[in-house]
C-alpha cells in the first residue's frame, strides 16, 4: 500500500510537532519526497514512516544504561561461549591433551624411574662390597652410571610410547562422548 501524506498528517499520526518531523528528516530518521498538489510539499510514505519512527524510538529505549549493560553482558557471554566451543572442538580434534591422561602417563613414568633408582643401592652394594681398589671402584661406578642412564632412557622411551597410547585412548573416549 502506497499512502503518501504531508508533514502535518505525519505529525498528527506520530503525536509530534511538524518541526520535530522536519528535524527527524534532517537527522535521516524519516525519509520524504517532494510532491503534493503544489509539487514542493514534503510527502511521506505513511507505513514506512511509522515503522522508521518506531525503530528510532525503540533504539532510544535500548540505549538506557541498564539495557546497554545487559547487552554488553550478553555480548561477553556469547564471546565466551564461542571461545569455549572452539576450544572444545580443538580438544576433540586432538590439538590439546587431556590432563587426566597426561597425569596418568607422568605418574607411571615417575614410578618407573623411582623403582630403578631405588634398586640402584642394592645392585651397587653387591658389586662394590668386595672391591678395595679405588680405580676399580671408579670404573664400576662409571659403568653402572652408564648402564642406569641407558636403562632409564629405554624405560623413558617405552613409557613415552605407553603414555601416547593412554592419551590416544583417552581422546578416543572423548570423541565417542561428543
Amino acid at each position: 500500500m502506497n499512502l503518501k501524506v504531508p508533514t502535518r498528517i505525519v505529525a498528527v499520526v506520530l503525536g509530534i510537532s511538524e518541526s520535530r518531523v522536519r528535524a527527524l528528516v534532517a537527522e535521516g530518521v524519516l525519509e520524504c519526497q517532494k510532491g503534493g498538489p503544489r509539487g514542493n510539499q514534503s510527502m511521506f510514505d505513511l507505513p514506512e514512516t511509522v515503522a522508521s519512527y518506531l525503530d528510532y524510538r525503540l533504539e532510544g529505549l535500548i540505549s538506557t544504561p541498564e539495557l546497554a549493560q545487559l547487552q554488553q553482558q550478553r555480548t561477553r557471554k556469547l564471546a565466551a561461549d564461542a571461545a569455549r566451543a572452539e576450544f572444545n572442538l580443538e580438544v576433540l580434534k586432538g590439538k590439546y591433551l587431556n590432563s587426566e591422561a597426561v597425569g596418568v602417563a607422568t605418574t607411571q613414568q615417575a614410578l618407573t624411574i623411582k623403582s630403578r633408582i631405588c634398586g640402584l643401592g642394592a645392585r651397587l652394594y653387591q658389586q662394590l662390597a668386595p672391591v678395595t681398589d679405588p680405580d676399580t671402584i671408579l670404573e664400576l661406578l662409571d659403568e653402572e652410571a652408564e648402564s642406569i642412564c641407558s636403562i632409564l632412557v629405554s624405560d623413558f622411551t617405552a613409557l613415552e610410547a605407553e603414555a601416547a597410547k593412554l592419551i590416544a585412548e583417552h581422546q578416543g573416549e572423548n570423541e565417542q562422548a561428543a
